[in-house]
């Protein structure tokens, strides 16, 4: 069985598949108009359809293959649109999604320099990348790995936004504050405390750092079932010090706090996760009790009150692993072998050529010569 182009019309190659800009690319981007249709390159299960990543793939997709008894793992990333969800099983040339890459973060382009697919195939649901470029022309899956079979790890450093632990407003982007739901909305749907009944949702993307907004100590920490669609995320309940009422947030990751801890205003609390049944609508959730009202804690921008007067999230090295396979260098010595010593013309013909022409490319020096020091210099790298 063969594969089909991604794509419902050829789109143009932006970027290859390799090294870019100091890390590895795990795949390669098409570039199209936005709102082109996405097509599964083969029959398969959806195994992941989310916007889990919401600053890096964005929208994204991954279909489970198997042909002639191997699996393989087809992505592809920055979509406007996800039509297909976990589980579905889908057909070869199924339309699945629409492509996007220039609509921006919140609408699910992630980390994107303009329209275009980012496609990938994977020998594992989590990585194992391959080069997808000699898949699209139609070629088949080939059973096995190239080079040697064991995997290494390896290292580099880059920048990545992170989390500080104090800020001097309630999100982490400085971003003025925009409320989806307010008290007199949550009063309406009957909720039974005040945790839910006098509370605020306020919208902003996934994986924005939330502050404090009061003194406290931690009293309870809960994370959801995930059996309720409106209930997700890590909950954290915190009873009121200094004459601050008590406060609770939901729709949370990355919570390190504990019961116990206490906290001040612009202490880091969470990052706005994922709404499964809604990922376009993100939001964290604050309920007050004794009739408090949020903005008694900041203002309409966002500004905490008697918060330490710090940036939030900067920009620090990280240390990222991938997983690479080690390549034979034996095979690559055949190939260079076999580079310089078939084709059009022979070694012996090229090197008349140039003679004749007094080149001046290999000043003093053989191609074959320069052949062996290649190929000595392969075998010291490798």
């Amino acid at each position: 069985m063969k594969l089909v182009y991604p794509l419902s019309i050829k789109g143009t190659k932006t970027s290859g598949f390799g090294p870019r800009w100091g890390k590895h690319h795990n795949g390669i981007d098409i570039g199209v108009p936005d709102g082109t249709d996405v097509i599964s390159v083969a029959d398969g299960e959806v195994v992941r359809s989310d916007m889990r990543n919401y600053r890096g793939y964005g929208n994204f997709i991954i279909i489970k293959h198997n042909v002639d008894g191997e699996n393989f793992y087809s992505a592809y990333a920055h979509l406007t649109q996800r039509l297909v969800d976990v589980g579905d099983k889908v057909k070869q040339g199924q339309k699945i999604a629409e492509s996007g890459g220039g609509q921006g973060l919140k609408g699910g382009a992630g980390k994107s320099t303009g329209p275009h697919l980012h496609f990938e195939i994977r020998k594992s649901e989590s990585g194992d990348w391959v080069n997808p470029e000699k898949y699209l022309s139609g070629a088949e899956i080939v059973k096995g790995e190239v080079g040697d079979k064991e995997k290494v790890k390896m290292t580099v450093s880059q920048k990545q936004k992170v989390a500080k632990m104090e800020s001097k407003t309630f999100f982490s982007d400085g971003k003025p504050i925009k409320i989806i739901s307010t008290p007199s909305d949550h009063a309406k749907r009957s909720t039974p405390d005040w945790s839910s009944r006098h509370a605020w949702d306020i919208q902003a993307p996934i994986g924005t750092s939330v502050y404090s907004l009061t003194h406290g100590k931690v009293s309870k920490k809960h994370e959801s079932s995930k059996k309720k669609k409106n209930i997700f995320g890590t909950q954290l309940s915190i009873s009121g010090e200094e004459g601050d009422p008590s406060i609770f947030y939901t729709h949370l990751d990355s919570v390190k706090l504990e019961p116990g801890d206490k906290v001040k205003p612009g202490d880091f609390i969470g990052k706005i996760t994922e709404w499964p049944s809604y990922p376009n609508s993100s939001h964290v959730h604050v309920g007050t009790d004794d009739g408090k009202d949020i903005f008694e804690f900041m203002d309409r921008d966002g500004n905490i009150k008697n918060a330490p007067n710090v940036p939030s999230d900067e920009d620090v090295p990280d240390q990222v692993e991938f997983d690479v396979l080690t390549i034979d260098k034996e095979k690559i010595k055949k190939a260079l072998e076999d580079f310089f010593s078939t084709g059009s013309k022979k070694v012996e013909d090229i090197e008349k050529e140039l003679n004749k022409q007094n080149a001046t490319m290999y000043p003093n020096k053989k191609i074959k010569e320069e052949k062996n020091r290649i190929l000595d210099l392969f075998s010291k790298i490798l």
